[in-house]
């Protein structure tokens, strides 16, 4: 198996042990983690290896008309969630669901971050609700794998 997906599957195994022992406040950043891996999965099955993702940010970054650019350069993590969407609404119509995995993606990534650097608690209803997102995106990513190339 891919080491970035069995990455991406242990982090969804994780939350799942860390919310049946109570640690919900962990288990986002294993949710959060899960999904993002599995993005990064999405990109190397479509030949954009993990390697070239790394240098295709970094030369984002280095883009002049970015670094002249009024608006916020997007982070690493903002960078392939966008590229991975982007390469499914290339083989869809379906525009609910694009808007959908930006929405789920992003909600996950401020939920991991409340969850990593806030003094907040994160309550079940918030953890079922996050795990409900992070699911919704890995099916989504394996179903368009499966659907457009070869496993």
């Amino acid at each position: 198996m891919p080491i970035i997906k069995n990455k991406s599957d242990e982090n969804y195994d994780a939350a799942d042990l860390l919310i049946d022992n109570g640690k919900l406040t962990a288990s986002i950043h294993c949710l959060y983690y899960g999904a993002y891996q599995r993005a990064m999965y999405a990109m190397n099955k479509s030949g954009i290896g993990y390697e070239e993702q790394k240098e295709n940010y970094t030369n984002y970054c280095s883009d002049l008309s970015v670094k002249k650019s009024s608006s916020k350069k997007l982070g690493s993590h903002e960078f392939l969630i966008k590229e991975c969407i982007d390469l499914i609404k290339s083989k869809t119509d379906d525009d609910t669901l694009i808007y959908k995995m930006n929405r789920f993606f992003f909600y996950l990534k401020a939920y991991r971050k409340k969850a990593d650097y806030e003094n907040i608690s994160i309550s079940e209803n918030d953890v079922k609700d996050c795990k409900q997102k992070a699911t919704f995106l890995k099916k989504t990513i394996d179903a368009f794998i499966k659907n457009n190339f070869a496993i």
